[in-house]
Order: structure tokens, then sequence, then C-alpha cells
């Protein structure tokens, strides 16, 4: 059903865990289906992501659209990564995602959203 990529991101996860002393952290969940993540960045004064984790429990395109999606964002300006980060995530995963299975692979990004609330 997942191409092989999907499923080795899903049993070993790349930056799963915690940071020490990030700077912005934030927690997204699917109540649908019981999906849930905490992200954890460490960004400098200049807005760039020097390091990034993440842990949770969900299903196989939850955690690993994070490990890819967290892997992808580390050396990145923040504002580059919330201006693309949900058209990228979908570019990473290279695999067609319906509907029902959207909130699944987002959550990360949803995650990042709450970490840097819109201020305005």
């Amino acid at each position: 059903m997942y191409r092989e990529e999907i499923l080795e991101h899903y049993r070993h996860p790349l930056n799963f865990g915690t940071l020490k002393k990030p700077t912005h952290s934030a927690s997204a969940a699917n109540p649908l289906c019981g999906d849930r993540l905490t992200l954890q960045l460490r960004v400098d004064a200049k807005g760039k992501i020097q390091d990034v984790a993440f842990e949770g429990s969900g299903c196989a395109l939850s955690i690993a659209s994070a490990s890819l999606f967290s892997e992808w964002m580390k050396g990145k300006n923040i504002k580059r990564v919330q201006k693309v980060g949900e058209s990228q995530i979908l570019k990473l995963i290279e695999a067609p995602i319906g509907p029902a299975r959207l909130h699944c692979v987002l959550l990360s990004y949803a995650a990042l959203q709450r970490a840097f609330p819109q201020t305005g």
C-alpha cells in the first residue's frame, strides 16, 4: 500500500525524540484517528532552524511525513518553511494522498503552525 521509503521512515523515523532547550514547541492531534505529535525546534536569532525533533504516535503516514519534513526543515529559514510547508510535505511523501489521510500527512505542519502563530 505504501512505498518502502514511507514504511522505513515509519519504522525508523529521523529526528524522533526531544531537543534540549528548544526555542519553539507545539503539539497537534487528529481526533478522528488518534494520531498526535509534538514538534520541537531550535531557531536562531536570524530565523534559521538549527535543529528539529518530534515525538508522538500515529499511523505510518503521520510518522513518516513528520520524519521527512523534520529532516527537510533543518538549516532552512522558518519563514520559508512556513510558506511552503504544506506543499513541501506532499512533495516529500511522494504518494497519492486521499482526503481522509490528508490530516495525517499534514499533522507535523499543523504543529509547526501552532509553534509559530501568525500575528497580526
